[in-house]
């Protein structure tokens, strides 16, 4: 369970701003991603493994040191529309799952991955 200021934070943390996009390469910059509470930032990783999961997208890194997500995909199945509006859905299926947590929860990644993919498909 999020505190008012921690969600306020993660929803900022959570908007990238687009750097490179060229066909087959979306490159973003979370920029406020250094803001986030620490326990937090263990669902970035979590949402790049999420990334992959979208039929079309190859790969996807991020770095939580410079807050930049590299998402390479196939140009000829998706293009930087298809690929950002995946980005946000992911990045709001991230918050739900945050929200819904208990206090001082620590589920292991595979149910982090299990939680973030339920919420996908609704």
């Amino acid at each position: 369970m999020l505190n008012f200021f921690e969600e306020k934070v993660v929803r900022l943390a959570l908007r990238p701003e687009k750097l490179t996009d060229e066909p087959g390469l979306l490159r973003l910059k979370y920029g406020m991603v250094s803001m986030m509470p620490e326990h937090l930032k263990r669902y970035m990783h979590c949402a790049a493994q999420v990334f992959g999961l979208q039929p079309g997208i190859q790969n996807a890194e991020i770095d939580l040191g410079t807050g930049e997500l590299t998402l390479r995909y196939d140009p000829a199945r998706l293009n930087a529309n298809g690929v950002s509006a995946w980005v946000a859905q992911v990045s709001d299926a991230v918050l739900q799952y945050v929200k819904q947590l208990p206090a001082k929860a620590s589920p292991s990644e595979a149910e982090v991955m299990d939680g973030l993919r339920a919420i996908l498909k609704k």
